[in-house]
């Protein structure tokens, strides 16, 4: 009877006391908490904490009480009676919480999404991080290739170019005079002001949106970055219409050059009025790709017909190919040069020293390699119009340049 009242009287003052303090210090009512409170019918937290000790105290009173009338008054079985009392369970629960988390990251470039697997005890998150196809061309990416200076025509613009995208391959150039620095940058891509104005248009801007790495046009991203092509192509559409919608709303036209009809050295969007005109770009044929864009919703739609366009894949092949970077002619195409530290496969590598492993074996025997009408430097046969008379024409000739060959006598 002694050690009840003891108990009664100790813990219940201890307890009751603890709580007041505690719940005074720790849980001071917001000026919206003491809004609340003066609501009828409202428990202010004090009030309600303290409510809730006294239940808890005469719980844990009465399984103490019920322990020692036990004759086994310490067993686990005593303990286990008090432990599970609703007050002290209540009180143990707010006055601290431990959650275990483990996390497992698993790095992979595939294009599946990110998956999370969740326990209502123990959590266990699993992330699948992918590379995007459209990060290909950051920094860092298989397909972010650094400008190199050019010294031929369009070299002075295509530095203009590098220096609105920030490429690193000019960051020790200066700003070539005439070159304005006034550029809206997007994820992987720029958008700035063309020179040029536009035709048949009420507002004369025309606007040019340019990757941030160096593609020396739609070819040339075809060739070295098949896989994120499509992906990049899409940005620069995207960003190229929703800039121009801050001159004028609604639907615009854009066009892209072919690499064989290029005025600057770095890939370009055109973005102008609906109906109007730029660089002599009047619809899509051989030298240009146009078409108009309502939306940026018909991106995904545009760039199927730029791939098409341009012979390279769809954006759905284009997933499945591999990231890595190309390093054979075979893969990249006769003809067509390489990005700075990579090979080339352009006529010229031999005079540069920098042809693809294959460059002899697979663009140098053939008249279908290297076209009619010419000798290229470094092949063992020739497709000129004079080879027969030399006896050096490729084993192709007839079949493949039978136009050029002269017509018998009559």
């Amino acid at each position: 009877r002694g050690l009840r009242s003891l108990s009664r009287a100790g813990l219940g003052t201890f307890a009751s006391m603890y709580r007041h303090l505690s719940l005074d210090d720790r849980w001071t009512p917001l000026p919206q908490q003491r809004a609340l409170s003066s609501i009828p019918g409202t428990c202010h937290v004090r009030w309600c904490a303290i409510a809730g000790g006294v239940l808890g105290i005469c719980s844990l009173l009465f399984a103490l009480h019920s322990a020692l009338k036990s004759p086994t008054c310490c067993s686990v079985n005593s303990y286990s009676a008090l432990f599970a009392a609703p007050g002290w369970m209540w009180w143990a629960a707010t006055a601290s919480t431990t959650t275990t988390t483990t996390t497992t990251a698993t790095h992979t470039r595939t294009t599946t999404t990110s998956a999370t697997a969740t326990t209502s005890s123990t959590s266990t998150v699993t992330t699948t991080t992918t590379q995007p196809l459209l990060e290909l061309t950051a920094p860092g990416g298989a397909c972010h290739f650094e400008y190199e200076d050019i010294h031929r025509p369009g070299g002075w613009a295509a530095t203009c170019f590098c220096k609105h995208a920030g490429n690193s391959g000019c960051a020790n150039l200066p700003w070539p005079e005439g070159c304005v620095d006034e550029t809206r940058p997007h994820e992987h891509s720029v958008t700035f002001r063309n020179h040029a104005q536009a035709h048949n248009c009420a507002d004369a801007t025309a606007l040019l949106t340019i990757p941030k790495s160096y593609f020396e046009h739609i070819q040339f991203l075809d060739a070295w970055c098949p896989a994120g092509a499509p992906a990049l192509l899409a940005e620069m559409l995207r960003e190229g219409f929703a800039s121009y919608q801050h001159y004028k709303s609604g639907p615009v036209r854009q066009c892209i050059h072919s690499g064989h009809h290029i005025t600057v050295p770095w890939l370009h969007l055109h973005t102008i009025c609906d109906g109007g005109v730029v660089d002599n770009m009047f619809g899509t044929g051989r030298e240009a790709w146009c078409s108009t864009m309502s939306s940026p919703d018909e991106a995904e739609s545009l760039v199927v017909e730029i791939m098409a366009w341009a012979h390279g894949p769809g954006p759905q092949q284009a997933a499945a190919l591999p990231q890595a970077t190309p390093s054979t002619c075979s893969k990249i195409g006769c003809g067509m040069g390489g990005p700075k530290g990579h090979c080339s496969c352009s006529w010229d590598c031999p005079t540069f020293n920098n042809c693809c492993s294959d460059y002899q074996d697979t663009c140098l025997g053939t008249c279908a390699q290297m076209g009619c009408g010419h000798f290229t430097s470094g092949s063992a046969c020739s497709c000129e119009t004079g080879c027969a008379a030399a006896g050096n024409c490729c084993e192709d000739f007839q079949s493949t340049c039978a136009a050029l060959q002269p017509a018998p006598a009559p």
